[in-house]
């Protein structure tokens, strides 16, 4: 018996009825194998909503059903404009739907069809996408992992939406489905085989997603071997067999009009395995950005294209420059921004400036964003109190004085030339110190170098401050990276055509592989440092193929050595032996023999400014492509092993809330990063307190949370004035965020209603205690809301808390 036919009779699916009192079904919108869906009218708020009502073979199984409450609940406490959340779930005779707002729009191939197949327009759409998956990703902890053109809907102000985030059903009922009525999936092929899926695998599906726009058909349905006489489930087995053996043609092949920009785009998204696309929606957004152009054909000529600078001559004289208005008299000073992507030689370049201001006797002010805090104003503060080279003063007794006064100060003393790194980080109050230096930086002797690579602001007045200045250095890709662009090309010519051939035929169209065949060409002395990028020599006579290429610098350690190097990846650089050796399980001994391992293979070397006992990784790019290959179950278990080993004897706070953070260990980070604000205030560390506190309110959720107001203390840490909290109070209820306000649920006290509400929604207790307090709990915030019509819209939203908690509990 089919799905269709089981659920043609169900009495909830029939139009006129009205689920839970209050949406009456009006019309059918359309079905998918795990729901049936509707448009509907909300009788309480006399409008028109969507309903969605899993089907009736579904709803009778209690797995689904306990599941699919917790996924809706998840997806309604994480609401973005980059994806369709639900309004509400809602209940009828035990059998839950979610209602969702009724949006209009067209699905992406009906939207590219009906602007005449605007290319540029396309690819604007497809970038914002990108960028909407990278937040899902990112926000939620979980991937789509069912993106098809129904799922990928562009509302009628031309915005991109994600819908269907509530895919619960099983692979095996969809593709019932499918083979009923002969439509093809959209699944990536470790989703067909039965592996987990990750962020490659959302963008396999979004790329059939945009191969069906581009084309008006599924690049493995329709093919003329499959012979006309074949069924549906045929036809459909067929597909899924070419999607697991075979690339698909380009699309180019089938439409004139399709740009060259696609055809490279989906080689790289339809790739079989994951290892080989695109690693999550950031780095395809990043190649979109510097390979896709709007309009078919402008980009494909080598001509119009300039070849890949050398050096950074330009950007370096202007540097000189600047560097040369401070020293003179009158000085001048200037405020430049450094931009580019990681890898693209920001630092060496502020390496070269530094050197060239030593010569000048200019003082240097170099801060970097520690692991363990934020980018502040407390950091230019202690930086500042460090003599400089020529300081003839004596030490002064430390007296409080603004960080702007002390920078003055020190530069009329010597001109300054003050490096902050990682910008996008700083919090509000350097921003603040920025925006009153820039009013009087052109008559002081202060070069100011912000140093960013794309990474999103911590803040949006830190991003409108960098956007208004007026000196911008943006460093464009150079050398290795250069190389890889052309060799993904495929089709770069003369003067160097053998060269960029060979690499590319090497590396196979891998951009890493690409990097490292570049760097062992260099360091091997085949190849001229010019524009050309030509042969210095006769080409190597063994040429490595790709598998021995990465051999060559990940693949060779041994599994301990490799474990080692994971674990210095994403603890960050550089990285001690104690805590390796203790989130390793290994002993010293071990863990010696295989850091020598890695040092003889060139991997990793030692920190010599901190001791034999510290490494860090030789080789950067490495590091982070390592880093950014390991499953992230894999780096989160790093981090909390990290975090109970920091965890030992007397804990550093600091420390620990910052691997919970990274982490996503939510409630503990509350926990320790509050201990982490109270322990940098009492110890004189303003800025580091406001960074922890700023970290703790944007994790807060605001629908959740009954304590004091989210809007003054964002304020008040705008301004600067977070010193005036009581923390202790917000310790009281951050630990009660944490589920770790009181260690004994007997001695539970309800005085204080809304903190009492605090605690339940995140305490760890059995649920027949835990339902016992909140009926107390209820009873007690009535009683106030009796007595105070004030206290009447925090009771409704109390009880709104409690009973949502109460469900999702109780499994529904």
């Amino acid at each position: 018996m089919s799905l269709g036919h089981l659920d043609s009779l169900d009495s909830l699916g029939q139009i006129g009825i009205v689920l839970d009192h209050r949406f009456r079904l009006e019309k059918t919108l359309g079905s998918g194998s795990v729901h049936l869906v509707f448009a509907a009218t909300d009788l309480l708020e006399e409008c028109q909503v969507c309903v969605k009502l899993p089907r009736k073979a579904l709803r009778e199984n209690a797995g689904f059903t306990m599941r699919y409450r917790r996924d809706v609940l998840q997806v309604i406490l994480q609401p973005h404009s980059g994806w369709l959340t639900p309004i509400l779930l809602g209940e009828h005779d035990g059998a839950p739907f979610q209602v969702l707002p009724m949006v209009e729009g067209q699905t992406l191939p009906q939207w590219y069809a009906s602007l005449g197949r605007n290319t540029e327009a396309l690819l604007e759409t497809l970038k914002t996408t990108l960028y909407h998956l990278a937040a899902l990703h990112k926000i939620t902890g979980r991937i789509h992992g069912s993106i098809k053109p129904e799922n990928l809907w562009v509302t009628s102000a031309g915005e991109p939406l994600l819908t269907d985030l509530v895919a619960t059903g099983r692979l095996e009922d969809q593709f019932a489905e499918k083979a009923r009525t002969g439509e093809p999936v959209y699944f990536s092929p470790e989703q067909l085989v039965g592996e987990r899926a990750g962020p490659p695998s959302d963008l396999y599906s979004l790329g059939l997603v945009l191969y069906r726009t581009l084309t008006g058909r599924h690049p493995y349905s329709g093919q003329a071997d499959l012979g006309p006489n074949l069924g549906y489930p045929e036809r459909l087995l067929a597909s899924m067999l070419s999607q697991l053996r075979d690339r698909p043609p380009d699309p180019s092949g089938f439409r004139e009009d399709v740009p060259r920009w696609a055809d490279r785009f989906l080689a790289r998204c339809l790739q079989p395995r994951p290892a080989d696309r695109f690693a999550d929606p950031e780095e395809a957004l990043d190649w979109l950005r510097h390979h896709a152009w709007g309009v078919p054909g402008q980009s494909d000529s080598v001509e119009r294209r300039p070849l890949p600078p050398v050096g950074r001559d330009q950007e370096m004289s202007f540097m000189l420059d600047c560097l040369s208005d401070i020293v003179k008299d009158p000085p001048q000073g200037t405020i430049v921004r450094l931009h580019g992507p990681p890898g693209i030689g920001k630092t060496r370049c502020t390496e070269w400036l530094k050197e060239q201001a030593v010569e000048r006797g200019v003082r240097v002010v170099d801060i970097h964003r520690s692991p363990e805090s934020g980018l502040h104003l407390q950091s230019v503060a202690n930086a500042l109190k460090k003599p400089g080279p020529h300081s003839q003063k004596e030490e002064e007794p430390a007296r409080a004085r603004p960080v702007v006064e002390q920078l003055i100060e020190a530069a009329l003393e010597a001109p300054i030339l003050l490096l902050l790194d990682d910008i996008a980080r700083a919090d509000e109050t350097l921003i603040r110190l920025l925006e009153e230096l820039s009013t009087v930086v052109g008559d002081l002797p202060i070069l100011l170098v912000l140093s960013d690579d794309g990474a999103p602001f911590r803040s949006r007045l830190a991003e409108e401050f960098m956007e208004n200045l007026d000196h911008v250095m943006i460093l464009t890709p150079l050398d290795r990276r250069a190389i890889a662009n052309l060799i993904e090309e495929r089709a770069w010519s003369p003067p160097s055509a053998g060269l960029s051939q060979w690499v590319h035929r090497v590396s196979e169209g891998n951009p890493l592989a690409a990097r490292l065949l570049v760097e062992y060409l260099q360091s091997g002395g085949y190849l001229k440092d010019e524009v050309e990028l030509d042969w210095a020599a006769a080409p190597c006579p063994e040429r490595p193929d790709l598998p021995r290429l990465i051999q060559w610098k990940l693949q060779q350690p041994s599994p301990l050595t490799r474990d080692l190097l994971e674990s210095g990846a994403v603890l960050g650089d550089p990285f001690n032996l104690s805590t390796l050796a203790a989130i390793t399980y290994r002993d010293s001994e071990e863990v010696d023999a295989a850091v020598a391992e890695a040092v003889k293979a060139e991997l990793i070397e030692p920190e010599a400014r901190a001791g034999a006992s510290t490494y860090r990784w030789a080789h950067p790019l490495l590091r982070h492509r390592l880093r950014e290959v390991l499953p992230k179950r894999r780096r989160q278990r790093i981090h909390r092993l990290a975090a109970a080993f920091y965890s030992r004897g007397e804990p550093e706070p600091a420390k620990l809330a910052y691997h919970f953070l990274q982490s996503g260990d939510r409630q503990e980070l509350f926990y320790w990063g509050i201990q982490a604000a109270e322990r940098a205030r009492r110890q004189g560390r303003r800025g580091e307190s406001n960074y922890w506190l700023n970290v703790l309110l944007e994790r807060i959720e605001p629908e959740r949370w009954l304590g004091p107001s989210l809007e003054k203390a964002f304020d008040d840490i705008a301004r600067d004035q977070s010193e005036m909290w009581d923390l202790s109070n917000w310790s009281r209820w951050f630990r009660a965020v944490a589920g770790r306000a009181i260690a004994d649920y007997e001695a539970f006290d309800t005085s204080d209603p809304n903190y009492a509400v605090q605690v339940l929604l995140a305490a760890p207790w059995p649920l027949p205690v835990w339902k016992e307090h909140a009926i107390s709990v209820l009873a007690e915030v009535a009683e106030k809301a009796r007595k105070s019509e004030d206290s009447l819209a925090h009771y409704r939203r109390a009880v709104a808390l409690l009973r949502s908690e109460w469900l999702f509990r109780a499994g529904g």
